[in-house]
């Protein structure tokens, strides 16, 4: 059996002249847990992960730590900020003024997970029984 891959897009590093121009005008803090870092501990992240289909654009770059950058994974933008307002940082706090430690993501993932599964059990109860 033969496999086609689809070629990879050849991974574009963010220049450093566009990191400190991103760094300087979000004020040297990290976009979502709003550290002040040096420059060196930052990284240039994707708003849009090019793995869902962004741009190398300056509009879709971003400044952030690296735990940030870490925690954000291959998620958008939106979906990050999601999760900020499932642990309860108030919309008017967004990026918040404290650093969230991870603990909260995982409380997190482990609520989503928990529901899922049960959102799946009880589908299959009502498949199983579907007379009643």
């Amino acid at each position: 059996m033969l496999f086609f891959e689809e070629p990879k897009r050849a991974r574009k590093k963010c220049p450093e002249q566009m990191k400190r121009e991103l760094y300087q005008a979000q004020g040297r803090k990290c976009m979502y847990c709003g550290r002040k870092l040096g420059i060196d501990l930052m990284d240039c992240d994707h708003k849009n992960p090019r793995a869902k289909g962004g741009s190398d654009q300056k509009r879709n770059f971003q400044v952030l730590c690296r735990t940030c950058n870490t925690r954000k994974g291959a998620t958008t933008d939106r979906q990050f900020r999601t999760k900020f307002k499932s642990i309860g940082v108030p919309q008017t706090q967004v990026p918040p003024a404290k650093p969230i430690p991870q603990s909260k993501f995982d409380s997190v993932a482990k609520a989503a997970t928990s529901r899922k599964a049960k959102q799946a059990r009880t589908r299959r109860l009502r498949e199983e029984y579907w007379w009643f």
